[in-house]
């Protein structure tokens, strides 16, 4: 399934993945509300829990500080990136990204080097003035795709709380 909204940031690269034979086009779309049901469809099977339905899909996509990118090679789904535009006490804003996900078939193809590209160029071409995400210390992939993109690696600890 395609979503191909009207209003979506749309890029496309042709990458070729050490996994895959042949080079795969990647269309990395910019989910809107008018595909709610689709994009909570598309999600199933890449998200790590259940995604929303329809109706709680719609209400985020309906804010405009929400960001998910989804990725497609040929008419399938196969990952996204989910994030979120935030309000800084200094009055600047950041997209802070929660989440970047790629289909196991899909890795180390260039579909999260692309959706990062799209959401970095969101960044870029808004008054968005500083991106963040963090990853576990062990996650080489995804360590070395984000320095290969040119991002500044520091050291945190972080805390969670499970509230439900």
């Amino acid at each position: 399934m395609v979503i191909t909204p009207a209003t979506a940031d749309r890029t496309s690269a042709a990458v070729a993945g050490e996994q895959m034979e042949r080079a795969t086009r990647i269309n990395v779309l910019r989910a809107s509300v008018h595909e709610a049901a689709n994009v909570s469809q598309a999600l199933h099977g890449l998200y790590h829990r259940e995604p929303a339905g329809a109706l709680e899909m719609a209400a985020s996509l309906r804010d405009p500080d929400f960001v998910l990118y989804l990725a497609y090679s040929d008419r399938t789904c196969v990952g996204y990136l989910h994030g979120e535009l935030l309000s800084r006490l200094d009055g600047e804003r950041m997209l802070l990204i929660y989440d970047v996900e790629v289909d196991k078939n899909h890795r180390r193809s260039g579909v999260a080097s692309e959706m990062m590209r799209t959401a970095l160029r969101l960044a870029e071409n808004s008054d968005v003035t500083r991106c963040l995400l963090l990853t576990a210390p062990d996650n080489a992939a995804a360590r070395g795709l984000y320095e290969s993109l040119d991002g500044d690696e520091f050291r945190a600890i972080g805390f969670g709380w499970n509230l439900v």
